[in-house]
């Protein structure tokens, strides 16, 4: 690591500025560490998601996909998901969960018994 004297080409440059385009907020006074290049954490996660490069769309229609086709895969994954978000709103039913916290305190209590007799 190197360090810059006082006085050095950076000072004369001026006040370095956020690498995020658009930005063109000073950055914080240099600490300890790497040079700092965004002027916040907020800066860097939006510069960096900005470059990320896009995924496509689970789904999505393209221009050689027949409508109809994509639109009966559309039909078909939201069955699966109202099925799985059926499934998971009876797994809290109140009188279900009660009854599994209840087998839960009973078997608590069997091995608490069991160990009392060993």
């Amino acid at each position: 690591m190197t360090s810059h004297p006082a006085g050095s080409d950076d000072d004369a440059r001026g006040p370095a500025i956020c690498k995020r385009p658009g930005c063109g907020r000073p950055l914080p006074a240099q600490g300890r560490g790497r040079n700092r290049v965004f002027c916040g954490g907020d800066c860097a996660q939006r510069f960096h998601n900005d470059a990320r490069i896009p995924a496509p769309a689970a789904g999505a229609v393209t221009g050689d996909q027949d409508p109809l086709t994509a639109l009966d895969a559309l039909t078909r994954q939201a069955a699966v998901l109202v099925r799985a978000a059926r499934e998971q709103a009876a797994s809290l039913d109140p009188a279900r969960v009660r009854a599994q916290v209840a087998d839960a305190e009973r078997r608590r209590q069997r091995c608490g018994m069991e160990k009392d007799a060993a």
